[in-house]
Order: C-alpha cells, then structure tokens, then sequence
C-alpha cells in the first residue's frame, strides 16, 4: 500500500482551498492537520466487548456507530453497526467511501475494510478482524476503499469502555495522509438523492482519480479492463440490471484502479530515485572539472586538493550510508517476512469462520464437500454458494491471496468422464469467486478426478469424503492446467 499513499500524498498536497482547511482546523478530530484522539482498548479473551464509537462534526447529523469486540483464537473479530448514515459521495471532491481502521498505540493504523453504505438514511452491520489485541478503532472517509493509509477526514473513533470491561488508554494519532480534496468539511445536513447507485458512483471518482494521474500510461491493461468493468456497470444499471450485478462490476473497477494507481505510486518512486542518483552524478563531474582546471595555480591546486579530500570524505559517509541502507533491507525483508506470517494466521483464522480449513506446505486449505453438488452435475447449490461468497470478501479483503481450485471424484466410474466432472465443478467454484469480484489473475482450477484421495474408496463413508472440491489460497504464484 506504500504506493497508493505516496501516490495521494502527490495528487492532493495542493488542491485544499484556504476557507475548507479554515473550517475543517476547527472542528475537533476532522480537523486536516495536527493529531486525533483516540482510545485504546486491551481485549480481553473470549470476551465480547461493546465499544462506543464518538461522532465527529463531519458526521451526518442524525448518525450514530457503535462496535462490538471479541478476542478469540488470536483474532479480534469487529461488528461495526451504524444507524442513519449517509453514503461519502455527498463529500464532493475526491471522496467515496468510507473505511474502518484498527489503529494501535504506536501509530500503526491497519485497513480492515470499507464501511457500505449504499443509500440515503442507511442502516446495517458489518464484520472485520485483525490480530491486533489492543487498539482503538476510527472510521475515515476516502477516494477509494484500498487505501494503505488513512486521510484525516474523520466520521467516527472508539471511545473508552468501562474498567471493569476491559482497560482503555488515550492516546494521539498523527499518523495521517495530506487531506482529500472534499467539496465540503461536512455531511452534517446533507442527504443522497442521486437515484444512480453509491456504488457506480464510487467506481466513477475512482476512475477520473487514477486517470488525472497519469494510470493509463503506467499501467495500460489494468486501466483498460477497469474502463470495461465500469462500462459493464454503467450498462447494467441503464438496462435495468440487478444491483448485485452493478455493485460486482463497479467494485471490480475499484480493485484495477487500486492496482493501476499502486504502479503510478511505484513509478513516482523510481523516478524520484534516478533524479537524485543523476544529481549526485553532477555534483561529482562538477569536482571533477573544476580539480582538472585547479592545476594552474598554488591556491588553485589547494583549493583543488580541498575539494577531492571533500569528496572523497563525501563519498566516504555515502559508504557507510549505503552499508546501513543494505543492513535496514534486511531488517525489512525480515519484517516483510513477518508480516506475511501474520497475514498467513489472519487468513487462515477468517477462512475457518466459513468453512473446513488446514494449514500445509501448500497453503490453507479448505475443502468445499461433493454435496454442494447435485450427483454428476457442475452446478453449485444455494447453500455452497453462500459460502463462497463469504470466502470471496475474505479475499477481497486479502488482495495479495491467490486461490487454487481443485476438483476431485471418488474412484468409482472410468477416470476420464470422473477428470471432466472434478474440472467442471471447480471451473464452477472458479467462475463463481471471478462473479464475486476476485481478479482471475488470482485464481486458477484443476480437475483431478480420482487421484489424491483423502480416504479409502472402498467405503461408502471414504468416497464420500473423495467427492470433493479443496481450494487452496497462498501467497505465492499460481498455474492452471485448465485453459480459460
């Protein structure tokens, strides 16, 4: 998310008018500069805790949040629930959505997800988690919901619990990207009365967002296939299509725009690096020339001689820089590695509230069984479906997850229609998961009939557990034998 936020911070540093900032610094936590009070709570285990969450001036005026906490199996699992909400495109600017936040005490503020709010006056819950065990919660309003880092446009944050509940600690959070660019500091009195959907128009700003900065030239392909996903969109709502199907393609424009707008964000970087490399460059040739010239003179060749010995003292502390940047990658690459491991438990902890997970070498592993499949048929039930669904907002929520798909039969039957059955019922879990909103860049199916069986196919009880779909989510890169 490094990216995205040196990508903001670019586009929005000079686009605040004078009397929003003005009103904005006076308004307690929405203020754009300066820190934001927080309450810090330590969630006790197997505890539900109920965490009030304060409102702020830029909140709608009749809104109100409040969260419930549990510590449990090295996860916090979060309801956020809210009453008469507003959807964020009544900001204006730059702003669309809403996003929850679990910020510890030393400034680290994770992204658990965006708060939906679709429609005018909306109510609802939603669920998160994070394997934070203590921390305060705060809700922001953003461009787009895939943001690495919060904005300091302000709805919402967590208050103090009661001491017998649980222990609560104060503290101030800074830690903000420069501020959005809203039409106004506040939806205290607005209401949503466009009749085009929150989520079209969430996928519209995010879109004009990555095309002001250039996305279309960094990355032409992610560009492309988000346009064609928002057309979808756009069409489905004229020709009177279903809101699922509008929401699916217009979160699906988000997701490349995210992607688009990380690449502009690396782009950025590597072009501010070979600047200050050619910088440096310049400044060495300039010693350089001016030592070759310094030898026509006493006080020139001194003052020549000066500049080498600056120089190479210069390059010298570059050196020693560059030996402290090399030991910092590795203390990163160690950090990386442990915050991979954390993401791993975190995945697997939110894959097993859906279905029947195990850990291997491969990956997480969860095994969808042969009765969410009528007998020698492809298509998914009703019940198999709710389940994936769940498990593609998992991934949404985990973009840097990728899903393998596999297919297997029991023994009984000639292997080559058992091979076609196990492919079509994970090509079915495939299709299903890319209608949800996942990439297909981070899917892939196989059918592998008979092979592999986890139990003996000479019990009826055995083949049962053979008939089966296993969907294994890593990391790391993944490769379907089966053509698209």
């Amino acid at each position: 998310m490094a990216a995205i936020d040196f990508q903001v911070e670019k586009c929005f540093a000079m686009k605040r008018r004078v009397p929003t900032v003005l009103a904005l610094a006076l308004a307690g936590n929405v203020a754009f500069a300066g820190d934001v009070n927080l309450t810090a709570v330590q969630f006790p285990e197997r505890v539900s805790i109920d965490v009030p969450l304060a409102r702020t001036p830029a909140t709608p005026a009749k809104a109100t949040a409040e969260a419930t906490v549990k510590f449990a199996g090295g996860q916090a699992w979060i309801k956020v629930s809210f009453r008469a909400m507003e959807p964020a495109i009544l900001f204006g600017g730059d702003i669309s959505s809403y996003v929850v936040w679990a910020v510890t005490r030393d400034g680290v503020a994770e992204n658990l997800g965006e708060l939906i709010v679709s429609e005018s006056n909306d109510s609802g819950s939603q669920e998160y988690s994070t394997g934070k065990k203590q921390f305060a919660l705060m809700v922001t309003a953003e461009p787009y919901y895939l943001v690495g880092k919060p904005a300091a446009l302000v709805l919402f944050t967590s208050m103090a619990v009661p001491a017998a509940r649980a222990q609560s600690s104060p503290f101030a959070f800074g830690e903000f990207r420069p501020a959005r660019n809203p039409g106004v500091p506040s939806i205290a009195g607005l209401r949503y009365k466009d009749k085009t959907p929150v989520a079209l128009r969430q996928a519209e700003k995010a879109l004009a967002l990555a095309e002001t900065n250039g996305a279309s030239a960094v990355n032409p392909q992610a560009m492309q296939d988000a346009k064609i996903a928002f057309a979808q969109a756009t069409n489905s709502t004229k020709s009177g299509g279903s809101a699922k199907a509008v929401t699916d393609y217009s979160r699906r424009t988000i997701t490349l725009v995210a992607e688009s707008m990380r690449d502009v964000g690396r782009k950025r970087e590597a072009e501010a690096a070979a600047a200050d490399a050619a910088r440096r460059r310049a400044e060495l040739d300039a010693l350089a020339g001016k030592a070759s010239t310094a030898e026509a003179a006493r006080v020139q060749v001194e003052l020549t001689l000066a500049q080498v010995e600056a120089a190479r003292q210069a390059l010298a502390l570059e050196k020693t820089q560059l030996e402290k940047d090399k030991a910092q990658l590795l203390q990163n690459k160690a950090a990386l590695q442990a915050e991979r491991d954390a993401l791993a438990k975190r995945l697997v902890g939110s894959m097993a509230q859906i279905m029947e997970t195990t850990e291997s070498a491969r990956g997480a592993v969860m095994s969808l069984p042969g009765i969410s499949f009528d007998p020698g048929k492809a298509t998914l039930k009703p019940s198999a479906q709710i389940t994936l669904a769940k498990l593609a907002g998992v991934l949404l929520v985990f973009p840097n997850v990728n899903t393998r798909i596999e297919g297997y039969t029991d023994s009984t039957g000639k292997p080559e229609p058992n091979r076609k059955l196990s492919e079509a019922r994970a090509r079915s879990v495939y299709e299903f998961l890319k209608e949800q909103g996942v990439v297909k860049s981070r899917l892939a199916y196989q059918g592998l009939g008979h092979l592999s069986p986890v139990a003996d196919n000479a019990t009826k009880e055995g083949r049962a557990k053979n008939r089966r779909v296993e969907i294994v989510a890593t990391q790391g890169e993944i490769k379907s034998v089966a053509a698209d």
